[in-house]
């Protein structure tokens, strides 16, 4: 049901929700008059309008939570129930409730709304009024309205014509200069005018009691026959209601028999249980059924006790073998409270009497389901793991009934009443859930074997109960889980954490091979389930594994080289070790099966007496080589800077610490390559000792080699504007040998990179001249040049362009690069624009201008834009069709036509007489442009066919 059609059934077949507001003051049991009365202090007609505007934006808030709370209740908790809820729809008046209703002396009432929101409301006027806000519902969504001057609700848009949802805005009132309302629906921003001027929300309250006592009965015994108050009726301004169930007055729980709230049920397969539920003040409900289930209610004491009893029938396993029925699953209650709040209760039915069962690390792990009357365990060694055995031998022990019901000395076993040494299982019963219970605590028939593959299991006890005489257990299913009796043992004496190590001794008892995995934690740190979730999907299905290899499975050192893991240690950081036993055919691994270790290592600490020491440099044209010792040091750190940049380091040792190079040991090479010939670097570097403490900051200045030209200069002279290609002549004032060059845009990482071209001349001679076999570099011969120059090819329009050339002479030195700057443009020829400087149209423009025809075509998100051009004789021209957005970046006209021409994004289309042209992805914005050109090669400005396409793909 949609719910536009719910809203009908809320106010009687009426589409509008409610009207809010009524134009006469008096209207509304004089509320202008009673707010100094019930206020006090509000003196003058200035203070009035504030606290009435105040009020009003304060109800109309109210109004929208609980309109929010019916949306989301219809939205999602009915959307939940699958069952019938056709009646019930028209009951449901949302998920918000009052949590408190209070009355004063003076007949005003106080209300807060469960989600916080506090109201008042004052008494009930009788009167003809108008409002002013109200709602609409449109293809089931609810929207804000306003009355019109007729009378008719008209919705309201926000500044781009849509209209606002009641779930999205809350809306405002203020008083206008010229006397009147106005409400505002997007925050104040812009401002309706209602035409009202003494607008109110709610008019009225009633507190709906329970009926269970007579008046005779409540005036007889008053301190025990008391009404419980279950609803408010709240009555808006135009006489529409909305009912409001109280906080607390209405319940729908499922509840164990012994007592307490339950969640899951287990019911054997086959047989019925009784749920118990406590249902107070519900007037109605639906339920959904899990498939294979039966369910049969029994209300006789619902209505005089509240409580109630929903008999469940469990799937036979055949109808769950066949897929006829499912395990478990859900039972969900959608129910309906006296007031309209809808309240859902699930509890998870099922034949499996454990939630969990689990044996690892020494420990038991057995989360049962509700219902279960307790369960027995056992251990087993895995060859002689025998389930239907088990059973068979335990049937007729816990089953047993005696003969006689006053005779127990035959009572061969039952959880209240052992005898000595009946059974091996005596201390092996449980009656609630375990956790890391220890598995050597368990009744054993041998001692466990280390190393040994065991199956530890656990049995089901179904207790029934007829009466007294007729009540015991029956045996129900078995679990059971793979068990290695190993176990891996961490010394925390033995294990030493330092600054920039980890020393640990591990020792493996009866394992052979396991899982781990050693990482660093400081951002975050897995949880067991998700470590054990990794290795179910990742190291399982892979099957890898690590095998104990260590003599006598004793392990010392770090846990890197025990989990073979690629970690280096450093200071100050969490780090966390996993390790988990492999057991032989085991398919799923658990939290309780992982041994999970965690340290933190030492920070370093000021005070340390290592010392950096320097060697003899090597300086290289565009390379610094430093060799670095300290003695007894377990790091050095180091870094290079621009000599007027250091001074901006405040605290050079954190800087080094934080953000330096690090060598590890007592000396290093440290270099800094990529420094232009001649540059000047500071080398700063200190010492980390062996206990973790930094000593003082060594600090020494560095210069590279200093390159050495020729005297001769190159000269590169371009020939005409490039455009997509290009003519450039060399010359020089001495002989050459070879020119090497390159061309690129500005832009390109060649160019901008210090390792190349360094985006300078004097970078780029020292590239060519100490790298001049680059595969970046062209090399020619004078002889080989052109006699018209070097062409340049693939240039981009309008983007700016770089030649780089320099000189190899006869006498094998290298001239200083020389560079030219430039920006590909198309030659427009002499270009005609569309109008004059007076902004009259051009004659020639005119003449030029093409005829365009074209459909468009819109099929869902998809739009096809198809067209045809025809241009006067004597004209060629191009066509496509793009967004505007393209050319937001082309201010000019000569601009845009390049742009047109050159941009590779856009497919262009020659203009051929007769032929059509099409863009099946338009969309808005996009339009038809044409650039013409006439037989003497001049461009004209662009045609622009304006399309109106109101969407497309993506908007």
């Amino acid at each position: 049901m949609k719910i536009g059609q719910f809203f009908k059934k809320m106010v009687g077949g009426s589409m509008i929700l409610a009207a809010l507001a009524c134009p006469v003051f008096n209207s509304c049991a004089d509320f202008g008059t009673d707010i100094e009365g019930l206020k006090g202090e509000i003196a003058d007609l200035e203070d009035r309008v504030e606290a009435l505007e105040q009020k009003l934006n304060t109800d109309l808030a109210a109004l929208q939570a609980l309109l929010q709370g019916q949306i989301d209740a219809i939205n999602g908790e009915i959307d939940g129930i699958n069952g019938d809820i056709a009646d019930l729809l028209g009951k449901v008046n949302g998920l918000v409730t009052i949590k408190e209703c209070k009355q004063n002396a003076n007949g005003e009432y106080e209300l807060t709304l469960s989600d916080g929101t506090k109201f008042t409301v004052y008494p009930k006027f009788e009167q003809d009024y108008k409002g002013i806000v109200t709602t609409v519902t449109l293809d089931g969504e609810v929207y804000w309205a306003i009355f019109d001057e007729t009378g008719a609700p008209k919705p309201i848009t926000d500044a781009e014509g849509n209209l606002i949802p009641v779930v999205e805005a809350v809306p405002q009132t203020m008083k206008g200069d010229d006397g009147f309302f106005y409400v505002s629906f997007d925050g104040g921003q812009t401002w309706e005018p209602t035409g009202v001027t003494e607008p109110c929300v709610f008019s009225g309250v009633e507190v709906v009691y329970t009926d269970y006592y007579t008046d005779e009965q409540e005036a007889a015994d008053p301190e025990w026959n008391v009404e419980t108050p279950m609803y408010v009726v709240l009555t808006l301004a135009d006489g529409n209601t909305i009912t409001v169930s109280l906080d607390g007055a209405a319940t729908f729980l499922f509840a164990s028999n012994y007592g307490g709230l339950i969640s899951s049920q287990y019911i054997p397969e086959g047989s019925t249980t009784a749920i118990s539920v406590q249902a107070t003040n519900i007037s109605d409900w639906v339920k959904e059924v899990p498939a294979g289930w039966k369910v049969v209610e029994d209300t006789k004491y619902l209505k005089e006790y509240g409580q109630a009893e929903f008999h469940v029938t469990a799937p036979t396993a055949e109808a769950i073998a066949t897929g006829m029925a499912v395990a478990e699953g859900n039972l969900k209650v959608l129910a309906v409270a006296e007031g309209g709040k809808s309240i859902t209760a699930t509890v998870k039915l099922t034949t499996l009497p454990f939630t969990s069962f689990t044996a690892g690390k020494g420990n038991i792990n057995v989360e049962m389901n509700s219902g279960l009357g307790g369960y027995l365990v056992g251990i087993s060694k895995a060859a002689e793991y025998d389930p239907e055995a088990i059973l068979a031998e335990l049937k007729p022990i816990v089953e047993y009934v005696p003969a006689d019901p006053y005779d127990w000395s035959d009572m061969a076993w039952s959880p209240w009443y052992v005898e000595e040494n009946t059974t091996p299982l005596d201390d092996n019963y449980f009656d609630s859930s375990v956790q890391d219970y220890p598995i050597a605590d368990l009744k054993l028939t041998e001692e466990l074997v280390e190393g040994e593959q065991y199956v530890v299991w656990a049995v089901g006890l179904n207790y029934w109960y007829i009466d007294w005489l007729n009540s015991g257990y029956s045996v129900g299913s078995i679990v059971s889980a793979q068990y290695l009796n190993a176990s891996i043992e961490l010394d925390p004496e033995q294990t030493v954490v330092t600054f920039n190590d980890i020393q640990i001794n591990v020792q493996f008892k009866g394992v052979e091979n396991f899982f781990g995995f050693f990482a660093d934690g400081s951002y975050s740190t897995p949880t067991l389930q998700e470590i054990a979730d990794d290795v179910n999907n990742q190291y399982l299905a892979y099957d890898e594994y690590l095998t104990v290899s260590w003599e006598n499975g004793n392990f010392t050192g770090s846990p890197i080289e025990l989990v073979n893991s690629y970690y280096t240690i450093e200071p100050d950081t969490k780090y966390y070790l996993w390790l988990v036993p492999r057991v032989e055919g085991k398919t799923e691994y658990s939290a309780s099966d992982i041994y999970y270790y965690e340290w933190t290592t030492e920070g370093y600490l000021p005070g340390g007496k290592a010392v950096v020491t320097a060697g003899e440099p090597v300086l290289d044209f565009k390379k610094i080589t430093v060799d670095l010792s300290a003695e007894n040091a377990a790091y050095i750190y180091y870094s290079f800077f621009d000599p007027e940049m250091l001074s901006t380091i405040a605290d050079k040792q954190a800087y080094l610490l934080e953000s330096g190079y690090r060598k590890v040991g007592a000396s290093a090479t440290v270099s800094q390559a990529n420094i232009a010939p001649g540059t000047t670097k500071t080398l700063i570097a200190l010492a980390i000792d062996e206990y973790g403490c930094y000593g003082d900051v060594f600090q020494q200045d560095y210069t590279t080699k200093t390159m050495e030209y020729a005297a001769a200069t190159v000269t590169a002279e371009l020939q005409g504007t490039p455009s997509v290609t290009g003519l450039v002549k060399l010359s020089c004032d001495a002989e050459v040998e070879t020119y090497y060059y390159w061309y690129g845009e500005t832009s390109a990482w060649q160019w901008t990179n210090a390792s190349y071209f360094g985006g300078s001349a004097e970078a780029a001679s020292a590239f060519i001249a100490l790298t001049p076999n680059s595969y970046l570099l062209t090399a020619v011969a004078p002889a080989n040049i052109p006699a018209d120059g070097i062409e340049m090819s693939d240039l981009v329009i309008a983007s700016p362009t770089v030649f780089v050339v320099s000189a190899k002479l006869t006498d094998g030195t290298f001239t200083k690069a020389t560079v030219v700057e430039f920006t590909p443009a198309l030659n427009l020829g002499n270009f005609v624009y569309a109008t004059d400087d007076n902004g009259n149209e051009n004659a020639a423009w005119a003449a030029a201008k093409p005829t365009v025809t074209y459909n468009i075509e819109q099929v869902g998100d998809f739009t096809t834009v198809s067209w045809s051009v025809e241009v006067p004789a004597g004209f060629t021209a191009k066509t496509s069709c793009f967004s505007e957005e393209y050319l937001t970046n082309s201010p000019t006209a000569k601009d845009k036509v390049s742009f047109i021409l050159s941009y590779p994004y856009i497919d262009t289309f020659d203009v051929v007489a007769g032929e059509t042209y099409y863009n099946h992805y338009a969309s808005k914005g996009y339009h038809i442009y044409t650039v013409i050109c006439d037989a003497e090669g001049n461009y004209y400005e662009t045609f622009v066919e304006t399309l109106d396409i109101k969407g497309g793909f993506g908007v």
